[in-house]
């Protein structure tokens, strides 16, 4: 096997002395910089807001108004849907036998699942036209 090195790096060396060193012509950066296009340069791609100042706005208005309503026309009278709605699922299971829920904790859930119907669609329809880009 060192034999074998040994003869290679013999015939390369060899091989070596035998070739010319090849230099570039005087203009070959400006020649090949003359034919290198320019790339077209992309647009940055610029930040919009998923929700625009306009919807915040009115947003903000909307709930700011539905808390004044409630803290100056609330009344102690129970709402007239909430006890129609049928609880025998939650209790037959006794999945829930010892729980109690307030209804604000209810109207919170019941909130954060009407949002998140809305906002999901939403999202969808925007990262899918981003992806299209």
């Amino acid at each position: 096997m060192d034999e074998q090195k040994i003869y290679t790096d013999r015939f390369v060396r060899k091989t070596l002395k035998n070739v010319d060193v090849e230099k570039p012509s005087v203009d070959f950066t400006s020649t090949i910089m003359s034919q290198i296009t320019v790339a077209k340069q992309s647009e940055v791609t610029r930040y919009s807001a998923l929700i625009s100042k306009q919807a915040w706005v009115v947003i903000f208005i909307v709930t700011c108004s539905i808390c004044v309503y409630f803290s100056v026309f609330y009344s102690e009278e129970k709402a007239s849907w909430m006890p129609q709605l049928d609880y025998s699922l939650f209790t037959d299971l006794n999945l829930f036998s010892g729980l109690s829920m307030s209804s604000s904790v209810v109207y919170g859930i019941m909130a954060l699942a009407v949002m998140t119907i809305v906002q999901v669609p939403i999202y969808v329809n925007y990262y899918n036209k981003r992806l299209k880009m």
